[in-house]
């Protein structure tokens, strides 16, 4: 068997299919990048294929160590307005303002085997 040519670790906030953020660390590949799509709001970049990079993370693109990632959401003052806000070992290294996210519950999803799912109204304080 050969060694795979890329690895991926990320965190995913999903609204329905037309809202999401795909933040994540693509080694052999685009290096740190996120993924957003918010159909009829202004929060749409590049929802698939390969994002738009960090560039405050691009020393760090090859790096397979351990780092914390976290995805913030900040309400706005109207309903389904939210900013999500990407850190990196705690530091906010990107934010992407969304003005239509539905006012469902959102899941935070970690990719792979992982099975973790975290649910909380989006319109509620966190």
């Amino acid at each position: 068997m050969e060694p795979p040519t890329a690895n991926r670790s990320s965190l995913w906030i999903l609204g329905d299919d037309g809202h999401y953020l795909h933040f994540s660390q693509n080694i052999g590949e685009n290096g740190w990048q996120w993924n957003a799509n918010d159909v009829g709001g202004s929060g749409t970049l590049t929802p698939t294929g390969g994002g738009q990079n960090i560039t405050g993370l691009n020393a760090l693109d090859g790096n397979g160590g351990n780092f914390g990632m976290a995805i913030q959401l900040v309400p706005g003052a109207n309903a389904g307005e939210v900013t999500m806000s990407m850190l990196h070992d705690g530091a906010v290294m990107a934010s992407i303002p969304s003005p239509t996210s539905p006012a469902l519950t959102m899941s935070s999803l970690p990719d792979k085997d992982a099975r973790m799912e975290i649910l909380f109204p989006l319109n509620s304080r966190i």
